[in-house]
């Protein structure tokens, strides 16, 4: 009898002890798992100031181009990234020191590996590599030379989203071939272009302080979404 009482006892007490540390072990893998995932979430955000070397905190636009430099756009001028450093995008030119001095709205790179930048008020600038120049297109048939987007098509024009109007500018000719408007296309939603997008089908979304348009592929039909 003393010995079955002895017995549970200390079976009674060993099964506590292993709920005990099993118990305190879980709570430190829980632990654990918390610090290790607040690690993994701060990990994910880099954030850069001016301290880091960016000379204006106002960004309005960020695009990596095809040789991986990230382009940066704010309210004076063009910072470039290379991954470890910022640097200023200038040029000592007429058109380099408007470009330094504009609001910088939208930066795209066509399929010739031209860059295109939209800014407000300036009209539009193109950077080419080859030949390390930069023209300024201000006029040229604009509708208006507050550009808020840039997309190329399939055939190698911009379509410019204006303040007022969508704009189809050809880089062979500089020159504008056609303007959409609430005026002369019924279709459209608004006048104020914001924001441009090609879907898989070459179909063109048109995003305007009016809501949304889509244009068909072939350019002749005109949808309010």
């Amino acid at each position: 009898m003393c010995f079955f009482i002895w017995w549970h006892f200390v079976s009674y007490h060993s099964n506590f002890h292993l709920f005990t540390m099993k118990f305190l072990f879980g709570i430190i893998l829980l632990c654990a798992s918390i610090l290790a995932s607040g690690q993994i979430q701060n990990s994910l955000f880099k954030n850069y100031t001016v301290s880091d070397g960016l000379v204006d905190e106002k960004v309005h636009c960020v695009f990596q181009d095809s040789k991986g430099w990230v382009w940066i756009g704010s309210d004076y001028g063009i910072m470039r990234f290379d991954g470890y450093n910022f640097s200023m995008f200038e040029f000592d030119s007429p058109e380099g020191k408007i470009l330094s001095n504009t609001l910088i709205r939208c930066i795209t790179e066509d399929s010739k590996g031209n860059i295109w930048i939209a800014t407000e008020f300036q009209g539009i600038f193109k950077y080419n590599r080859a030949h390390y120049n930069i023209e300024q297109f201000k006029g040229n048939g604009l509708s208006h030379n507050s550009v808020w987007d840039i997309k190329e098509d399939k055939d190698g024009k911009l379509w410019v989203a204006t303040e007022y109007g969508l704009n189809v500018f050809n880089p062979q000719t500089n020159q504008v071939e056609q303007v959409f408007t609430t005026e002369t296309n019924q279709g459209l939603s608004g006048n104020w272009i914001r924001k441009l997008h090609f879907d898989t089908e070459h179909n063109l979304w048109i995003g305007t302080n009016m809501g949304v348009t889509r244009l068909s592929a072939n350019k002749k039909h005109l949808q309010r979404i």
